[in-house]
């Protein structure tokens, strides 16, 4: 025994729509979920099955996943906003319905905010809730220097940062 894990790379030849990935998270039920430039992609253990993003959403590369304690998924696309698959049925939020911008970089639940769980999501011109219809834009720091928010991380006492970039610091 060396100690080491069993590592397994797969590929496009395995099954997933493109070799880059941008994600990786797993849902309620286990399974593995990646984002790629070409749509995302579920593995249960055995199998990989693509999912392209849905009708009405322009775009089908995948920054960003995120597994709501609800148990839905959420999809952030580069240029096509977000993608909610629950209960079998997809909803496209774009900028329409209060994005900040279409360029979604990251996603993030937080349960502190408002008392329940809350989606935030950071684009590249800035952060915003979903209020359970549509997205209301977050106010950032009072001096961020860029209003980009690259990834989302919450905190131990229940608050959210917001990665703004090397050069550009934390929001919280």
């Amino acid at each position: 025994a060396s100690g080491r894990l069993p590592l397994r790379v797969f590929t496009d030849r395995d099954g997933l729509p493109q070799n880059a990935i941008t994600s990786i998270v797993f849902d309620r039920e286990g399974a593995l979920w990646v984002g790629t430039k070409d749509g995302a992609a579920r593995y249960n253990g055995r199998a990989w099955t693509t999912v392209s993003m849905p009708p009405g959403c322009p775009s089908n590369w995948v920054n960003a996943i995120l597994s709501a304690s609800d148990g839905s998924l959420w999809f952030g696309t580069r240029g096509g906003g977000v993608v909610r698959f629950s209960a079998s049925r997809w909803t496209v939020y774009s900028t329409a319905e209060g994005l900040p911008n279409a360029e979604v970089l990251a996603l993030a639940e937080n349960a502190a905010l408002g008392g329940g769980p809350v989606v935030l999501v950071g684009t590249a011109d800035g952060l915003a809730r979903f209020d359970g219809s549509r997205f209301v834009k977050v106010p950032l720091a009072e001096g961020a220097r860029s209003v980009r928010v690259y990834s989302l991380f919450e905190e131990r006492e229940g608050g959210a940062a917001a990665d703004h970039g090397r050069l550009a610091g934390v929001t919280r």
